[in-house]
Formats: C-alpha cells, sequence, structure tokens
C-alpha cells in the first residue's frame, strides 16, 4: 500500500496551543494581524474574498498611505503575522502564518525586508518530504544566544494513531538562509509511532533502518492490529529490504503476505513482487541497479536516479528486467509532464514486450495518458 500523504485535512481549528505559545513569546503588536516596521509602514494579513474565492493577502500601508499588496494566498486564511530580526543585523523579517479554514496546522512563509520590501526566503521544514511545511505549533526562541525558529511537525505516513510521531525542529536564519539546527522525533513504543518512524527512515533514505524499524512496529502491534495493518507493515517492510538490496528477506515477507493474507488488496503486488525478484535473483547486478534507481527516486533525489536510469538504459540493452526500466523512465517522464512522449514509450514497451509482466499495468497506462492528452489537445 502506498504511504498515506502527510498533509492530511483536519477536523479542527488551529489549536489553542499555537496561539498561545505565540501570546507568550512574542509582544502583542508583533503576533497581530498587523505589524508595523519602522522606515516602512504598517503590514498587514487579512482575509479577503473575491468570486467566492477566499484568500490571505499580505499587505503595507506606506507613512504616506500608500498601499501596496505584496503577496496573496489563495485558499488561505491568515492565522498570524510575526515580527523579529532573526539574524540580529538590525533588520526585521516577517514570518507569515496561514492556513486552511478545516486544518489543525500552520504553515509559516518567510521574508526578508533587509532591500526594503519584502522578498520571500527558501524554507524547508522537512528534508525527506520538501513539500511538506506545515507545522503544528511555531514560536521564536533562543537557542545557543540566538534567535532560532522551533517548530514541531506532525509526521503522518500511515495514519493509525493516536499516539502520533512529532518531529521537533529548530531552525536559524543565517547568510540569508534557514539552516537546521537540531531535529528529533519523539519516543513512544505504539505501533503508529514506530510505523511511521519506518516511513521516515525510508524516505530519509536509510531503507535498512526503516525494515528494522517495520519489523519492531509488528513486534510491537501485541496482536491489537487488522489484517489490513499487518498486510501494510509487511509490504512495507518488504520494499525497504529491497531497496537496500536483502532481497531474500524481502521474498520471505512477499510469500509470508501471499500465504498469510490471501484476501488482503496489497496480495497482488506481494506476488508481483515475489515473481519478480525470483526471476531475477541470477541478475543480481541489473537488480540492484534497478532498486538503486527506484530507491534514489523515492527519497527525492530525482536528479541522480534519471542519471542512473539513463546509463542504465544504454548498459542493461536486451537484460531481461529492462522492460522494468522502460516503464521507470515512462514513470519519469509523466512526472515532467512529457504525456506524448510517455505515451510513446508505453506503446514501445508494449510492442517490444508483449509477453512482460507489466502488460496489464502499461496497457492501463496507455488508456489514461490517451484520456490526458486528448483533453489536453482539446483546450
Amino acid at each position: 500500500m502506498p504511504l498515506k500523504n502527510s498533509l492530511k485535512k483536519q477536523t479542527r481549528a488551529v489549536l489553542a496551543l499555537i496561539a498561545l505559545s505565540l501570546l507568550i513569546l512574542f509582544p502583542i503588536e508583533s503576533f497581530a494581524y498587523e505589524t508595523l516596521v519602522k522606515g516602512l509602514g504598517l503590514f498587514s494579513l487579512a482575509a479577503r474574498s473575491d468570486e467566492n474565492i477566499i484568500r490571505a493577502e499580505l499587505c503595507l500601508e506606506k507613512e504616506n498611505g500608500e498601499k501596496i499588496l505584496f503577496d496573496a494566498y489563495d485558499g488561505y486564511i491568515p492565522k498570524g503575522l510575526v515580527r523579529h530580526d532573526l539574524d540580529l543585523d538590525g533588520h526585521d523579517e516577517l514570518i507569515v502564518l496561514i492556513s486552511f479554514s478545516s486544518y489543525d496546522e500552520l504553515l509559516p512563509l518567510f521574508y526578508t525586508l533587509k532591500s526594503g520590501t519584502p522578498e520571500k526566503i527558501p524554507f524547508i521544514l522537512n528534508e525527506a518530504d520538501p513539500e511538506n511545511n506545515w507545522c503544528k505549533e511555531l514560536y521564536i526562541a533562543n537557542y545557543q544566544g540566538k534567535p532560532a525558529i522551533h517548530a514541531q511537525q506532525k509526521l503522518i505516513y500511515h495514519d493509525y494513531g493516536p499516539p502520533l510521531l512529532i518531529a521537533s525542529k529548530i531552525l536559524a536564519y543565517e547568510n540569508g538562509k534557514i539552516v537546521l539546527k537540531d531535529s528529533r522525533l519523539s519516543s513512544g513504543n505504539h505501533f503508529n509511532i514506530i510505523m511511521n518512524k519506518a516511513a521516515y527512515a525510508m524516505l530519509s533514505g536509510d531503507p535498512a533502518l526503516s525494515a528494522q524499524l517495520y519489523e519492531q512496529a509488528i513486534a510491537a502491534s501485541s496482536g491489537e492490529i487488522t489484517p489490513e495493518i499487518f498486510a501494510e507493515m509487511l509490504i512495507q517492510q518488504a520494499e525497504a529490504s529491497a531497496f537496500s538490496f536483502n532481497f531474500q528477506r524481502a521474498m520471505e515477507l512477499y510469500e509470508k503476505i501471499v500465504l498469510e493474507l490471501p484476501e488482503e488488496d496489497c496480495v497482488e503486488k506481494a506476488q508481483s513482487e515475489l515473481e519478480f525478484l525470483n526471476a531475477n535473483m541470477d541478475n543480481l547486478n541489473a537488480l540492484k541497479t534497478y532498486y538503486e534507481i527506484a530507491r534514489s527516486n523515492k527519497t527525492g533525489k530525482t536528479d541522480s536516479a534519471k542519471l542512473a536510469l539513463d546509463e542504465a538504459l544504454t548498459s542493461l540493452k536486451g537484460n531481461k528486467l529492462y522492460d522494468r526500466l522502460l516503464m521507470q523512465k515512462c514513470d519519469f517522464l509523466i512526472s515532467s509532464g512529457k504525456i506524448e512522449e510517455a505515451l510513446q514509450l508505453c506503446q514501445q514497451l508494449i510492442a517490444e514486450y508483449p509477453e512482460t509482466a507489466l502488460f496489464d499495468n502499461v496497457q492501463n497506462l496507455i488508456e489514461e495518458l490517451q484520456i490526458i492528452k486528448t483533453s489536453s489537445d482539446s483546450l
């Protein structure tokens, strides 16, 4: 089963604890939705509604009364505007806090005011999941004698809690960049915490640790889990084992799913992966290359994955897993928005490998790509 997206809709309003922590750590005028910056004017973060579109707007009212719109965040509502000199250079930075009305988390955005106008500062809270900058709590407090950004983030890749896995991050603004100073994961013996640690380890590029943690999660479950959760643990552990080139262990786990959990949705995938590994145990160098590419792609190292794949498509031409490499190429083309090229490659794959075990998957993909292409052509 795929890992669940870490950005999940919540049903509660923004936690009162977030507001309370910010109120304690900031003066009232800094926490408000407007803040005065000496020499520039009054910055405000306010909600606007236009033709049923809700958005938050960051504006500046200059001392002469002129109003300027600097940024707008469609679909978001304002949750706070913080002014603080993060690098102690005499110039304040702005922290914009926005959210969705149905989320209990905050999305922070950072701006430097050094040039006299707000300029966005690049910011990555979670290196293992760079698209996820949502946090359950954010505040400014000293760290090693200097101001630092303290953020807590829920890591929800498997949603079988509470309890939840929480990452506590400390970041600092130095030389025009926001850099990570410290990162810690919450502790706990509940299987949901351990499963999410396993998923985090995989995304962080440590599949061997991920496999160990999934095994610990199974041991920690103490029979309290459903067959569905057990199957998810096993298939994720099997994938992590394969990504760390422990192919024998991966096959054992896939076989366990097939034999002991035949009613679960993932059994077809387990059977397919088991057959693939069995068929390539005499093809280990190519097999390792295939999984190395998959691992790099899964952990966000897309450029190195593409480079390794291009090399493999040349060096492994004629290899019995070449159809799998072509499928990886299709996936890269799709993720790059090159739908027509992906469609052509899928059709080539079917034509050159009519007996491929991927036939049904590729055929379904061709149909989906044709629909996308037709829709795109009609625009």
